[in-house]
């Protein structure tokens, strides 16, 4: 790539010859600003075969820059988030996760990333309470791996707390 001046001089500004282009990445998990009073943050699970979105109080500065980048809120948040999913497609929805067109596949596959010896279990909708209590073993070790390998929450509130 190079950089060319304006105008009539065409002055070489710069060249880099081992840029790749990046493509736009799907969010898995949207960012919507919107008005939420009090509240920080509320997913919003839409209808039927909508994806989740992430709603972030617009009052909250470059929100966009604070869920992305702010170890605190990462910390704090990110894990409730992925708990609040799984629970919803397991307990709730009670979705199939072997169903690779399934509405929370994608949910599943990350937590298949995350926790990759553990397969997510299947909860029938007259499940028993020992069905449910592994659901829930299962979700809580998907949440507790997320926490310290992917976004190392406490690490990150650790340090976003001593910086002030």
């Amino acid at each position: 790539m190079s950089v060319i001046a304006a105008g009539a001089s065409g002055r070489l500004l710069g060249l880099a010859d081992k840029l790749r282009p990046r493509l736009p990445v799907e969010s898995l998990l949207p960012l919507v600003p919107a008005d939420l009073g009090g509240e920080v943050w509320r997913l919003d699970y839409g209808q039927g075969d909508d994806i989740v979105v992430l709603k972030v109080n617009r009052e909250l500065p470059d929100f966009d820059q604070t869920v992305r980048a702010d170890p605190a809120f990462r910390g704090l948040v990110m894990p409730q988030v992925l708990r609040s999913v799984l629970e919803r497609a397991l307990l709730v929805d009670r979705e199939d996760p072997s169903d690779p067109e399934g509405r929370w596949s994608s949910w599943f596959d990350l937590a298949r990333s995350i926790l990759p010896d553990r397969d997510p279990p299947s909860i029938s909708f007259d499940a028993q309470d020992d069905q449910i209590a592994q659901a829930d073993g299962w979700i809580e070790e998907v949440v507790a791996a997320f926490s310290a390998d992917k976004v190392k929450a406490l690490d990150g509130y650790r340090e976003a707390w001593s910086a002030k």
